[in-house]
């Protein structure tokens, strides 16, 4: 019996000093369309792209509609595609990519604004085009009045 025991630690022995040895060769990578993966998730494709999950974000502040799988507090870092444009005039957000910074979703890209709007006396903002108010396309803007701005990426 002492003979099986010892052959049995002498196998173990080996087992880790094996996997000592190389374990800084055996790396957790994960490669799609590769298979020399050089980071934790390497995607290669020559004629297709990367699709993020697809929410409909209510605002940045959002923290009910995209959820944890393993329950608990949405993890930073967390990436989305926003389908919706929400007009609440706070926290709005846009169609884009977003990312979760553990409090709210921030875009990823800079989204220009490219109309010149005007405070008018009823309290809305329209666009001016040619020179011409939209009031069709107004929205509320409380607390500026007869106030002319420009959008920061406008090029105007």
């Amino acid at each position: 019996m002492p003979h099986k025991t010892s052959s049995l630690f002498k196998s173990l022995g080996l087992v880790g000093l094996l996997t000592f040895l190389f374990s800084p060769i055996i790396q957790a990578q994960i490669g799609i369309g590769t298979t020399t993966p050089e980071g934790a998730i390497d995607v290669a494709g020559n004629n297709s792209g990367l699709l993020f999950p697809r929410v409909s974000l209510q605002s940045m502040r959002d923290v009910t509609t995209v959820v944890n799988p393993n329950g608990g507090s949405l993890a930073a870092g967390t990436t989305v595609f926003n389908t919706n444009n929400s007009t609440t005039g706070r926290d709005d957000v846009q169609v884009g990519v977003y990312t979760f910074d553990g409090t709210q979703w921030n875009p990823q890209f800079s989204r220009e604004d490219y109309a010149l709007y005007k405070q008018t006396s009823g309290c809305f903002r329209a666009p001016i085009r040619s020179g011409n108010l939209e009031y069709a396309t107004a929205s509320r803007i409380d607390g500026l009045i007869n106030q002319v701005f420009t959008p920061k990426y406008s090029d105007m």
